[in-house]
Order: structure tokens, then C-alpha cells, then sequence
């Protein structure tokens, strides 16, 4: 007899693998995602994200470091945020190094944390010795966080509505050109 689960219904295997570690890390406490800028950085920013973690960890916190996950500097950024989102999903908590605000993966990876309900805190606040807990409760930093998520979907949705409207006034390839031009159609 196996042991494999059988995912549910409409559930894959890998978002079953997903959701089992997520249970597993809820259960052994704490664990934290390290997000940041990479690309365009020299050494991908490699040496601030080894830095940091170690510091984490030091603290004793447990750490999943994206420059541990995707090691090769020449790794395709689709494949690497692939890897990290599914890594950031067996996490409790986000922190964030400086930074992130220029990075769109860490942007990514702030909207996905907001939106399922992780903790949301600076990296730097857990070394500077508060708790997860302490760190995740600063509001105004949280509030930081959930105006910018709030933000780019905002940002996004006003595209899509742009789009649609050109779609059903003038017509798909009118929308796709204009939408190629960034100008608004006409």
C-alpha cells in the first residue's frame, strides 16, 4: 500500500506537496522568507541575502533564503520565482530587506504574503531582537506594505478595465496595438 495522498479534487500534486510543508512549518513554529532586490544588483545581491539569513538564524530564527533556493546566477527569473513563491507558501512570515521596493519579485512575493495572510515585517526588525510576533505587529510598516499591494492591484485592475472597454468599443487587435503603444485606444 502507498503512502501518497491522493490530492483532492481540482488540487494538483504539487499544490498538495505545497500545502503539506506549509502544514509542517506551521507546526515547527515560525519560519521566515527573506525578500529582497536581486536582480540588476552585482552577484544578484547574493552576499546581503547570505548576510541577513545568517543574522536571522543566529537570532534562531529558521530562514528560507531565495539565494540559497536559486544558487545559479545565469537561472531563468520565471523558473526562480516559481521556485521561491512555492517556498514563500510553507512560510509564516515575510520580511523584507532594503530595498524591496524597487524589486518586482519582492513585490510578488509581498502581494502573494498579503493576500494568504502572512506576517509582514522588515528583516531588519527580527535582528534588531524583536520577536515575529513584536515584528509582524508594527502597523505602520504592515500599512506600508498593504498600500503598495493595494496599489499595484489597483494598477492592474485599471489596465484590465482599459483593455476590456477597448476590446468591446473598437475591436481586439485596436486594444492589443494600443495596449503594445501604451497609449489608450482610440
Amino acid at each position: 500500500m502507498s503512502n501518497q495522498t491522493n490530492p483532492p479534487e481540482g488540487c494538483s500534486p504539487f499544490d498538495l506537496e505545497v500545502a503539506q510543508r506549509g502544514d509542517r512549518a506551521a507546526r515547527n513554529g515560525p519560519r521566515i522568507y527573506l525578500s529582497g532586490p536581486m536582480t540588476g544588483l552585482p552577484d544578484l545581491n547574493f552576499p546581503a541575502f547570505h548576510a541577513m539569513s545568517a543574522r536571522l538564524r543566529a537570532a534562531g530564527h529558521s530562514v528560507v533564503n531565495p539565494a540559497e533556493l536559486n544558487s545559479d546566477p545565469a537561472a531563468d527569473w520565471n523558473q526562480c520565482m516559481r521556485r521561491d513563491i512555492a517556498a514563500l507558501c510553507t512560510c509564516t512570515t515575510l520580511a523584507l530587506m532594503p530595498g524591496w521596493e524597487t524589486s518586482q519579485g519582492a513585490q510578488l512575493e509581498l502581494h502573494i504574503a498579503h493576500r494568504i495572510g502572512l506576517g509582514i515585517v522588515m528583516a531588519e526588525a527580527l535582528v534588531d531582537g524583536e520577536g515575529v510576533a513584536v515584528a509582524a505587529a508594527r502597523a505602520d510598516e504592515r500599512e506600508q506594505c498593504a498600500r503598495i499591494c493595494d496599489a499595484r492591484e489597483a494598477e492592474a485592475d485599471e489596465s484590465y478595465d482599459s483593455v476590456a472597454e477597448s476590446v468591446t468599443a473598437g475591436g481586439l487587435a485596436e486594444a492589443i496595438r494600443a495596449r503594445a503603444n501604451k497609449k489608450e485606444p482610440g
